[in-house]
């Protein structure tokens, strides 16, 4: 199959939306079909204005200050007139795939599919823990009204895909949350590094600096002084230890050798995986602590409860942002049997063995 794959920056690149237009891009030429993809962010009559609403509008106008320019009337007729054009230099193709909501494939006459996480509205509110503005569920209301026109729409969580199947129909489709990585997890071995430690993983860049504070906030409470935080992503914290050792390891990029071995290290040495951000936690990162069968304790988020279900038997959920409940649950994932962190393990793989970008690009490609 000939397809066109559009993203709001280079999809041959890791680093573009937590890696999912790359993920995608890889496993679909794997699977043999013939990709070309284009970068919507660097074209210049629509990055010009973007940069001036994002930039200066937003700040003059407070109203405005969480709408992101592609979800305006404009930046939604920008980017549409765009793709527009290009499908008219690809005619070949048998399929557009684009990697956002706010493009109308009124008058393209291929199949066009668009995959996302969730609105920008739904997003505001859930990273900030508060309704929706007007101005937001006006920036809802332009994407949902621009999603009618494609021939499917993909979210990656459950709860997002309810909400935008509420307004838009049967087309909105969830899967799963594909995990990044291409690796089978040594399960065993993640039990065997995690039975005896009391390393605790935090993964996440300078906007989960408060999961950091909060976890070390809990270890002192805890006051344990064989605990160890290992933190991927964030440099340092405001919040000093007490007693116990804190482990900044800075970005790790998984395409140089010597980084990928220490994050996988990481990963198999520690007991459990944290992110209870308040707002939201992360959830690639989950994902993937999940797949290679570390056991989690992540915030109560609808969206992650809705994915894993209720049951904790793969970790734990806490309310986010609550040190003394997140100390208790902490605390509980250290004095498991052998026998019962085994089973946390085991089953943690086990709730996203099947969730592989293999199986989410077929899901994507097929007519349900």
């Amino acid at each position: 199959m000939k397809l066109l794959l559009i993203a709001n920056g280079n999809a041959e690149s890791p680093r573009t939306w937590s890696g999912v237009p790359e993920r995608v891009l890889v496993e679909l030429r794997r699977q043999g079909h013939k990709v070309v993809s284009l970068d919507m962010s660097e074209v210049k009559w629509i990055k010009i204005p973007r940069v001036l609403f994002n930039r200066i509008v937003r700040k003059i106008w407070r109203p405005w200050r969480w709408v992101a320019f592609e979800t305006t009337g404009l930046g939604i007729a920008l980017q549409s007139r765009w793709l527009q054009s290009v499908v008219k230099k690809y005619l070949k193709c048998d399929k557009v795939i684009v990697f956002s909501y706010c493009v109308d494939a009124k008058g393209i006459d291929k199949s066009v599919i668009l995959i996302h996480d969730w609105t920008n509205g739904y997003l505001q509110q859930l990273f900030h823990c508060r309704p929706m503005t007007a101005v937001e569920k006006a920036g809802d209301a332009r994407q949902f009204a621009a999603m009618q026109s494609a021939t499917k729409v993909v979210s990656l969580y459950p709860k997002a895909a309810e909400y935008m199947r509420a307004a838009v129909g049967d087309k909105v489709k969830f899967y799963c949350n594909p995990i990044n990585t291409d690796e089978t997890p040594d399960v065993e071995a993640s039990i065997a590094g995690g039975l005896h430690s009391k390393h605790i993983l935090l993964v996440g860049g300078s906007t989960y600096q408060s999961n950091v504070e909060c976890v070390i906030q809990a270890a002192n409470l805890i006051g344990d002084p064989e605990i160890v935080i290992d933190v991927v992503g964030v440099s340092s914290a405001k919040t000093k230890p007490v007693g116990y050792r804190v482990n900044f390891h800075g970005y790790l990029n998984k395409a140089i050798p010597e980084q990928k071995e220490k994050y996988d290290r990481l990963f198999r040495e520690a007991r459990c995986f944290v992110n209870v951000r308040k707002g939201w936690g992360g959830g690639s990162s989950v994902a993937e602590a999940l797949y290679k069968g570390l056991p989690v304790v992540v915030g109560n988020y609808a969206d992650i409860v809705g994915l894993y279900g209720n049951k904790e038997d793969f970790g734990c959920y806490c309310t986010p942002a609550n040190v003394n409940e997140l100390a208790q649950k902490i605390q509980y994932l250290m004095m498991l049997s052998a026998d019962e962190y085994a089973f946390f393990c085991r089953t943690a793989h086990g709730k996203v063995a099947n969730d592989t970008y293999a199986a989410f690009v077929q899901e994507v490609l097929s007519g349900k």
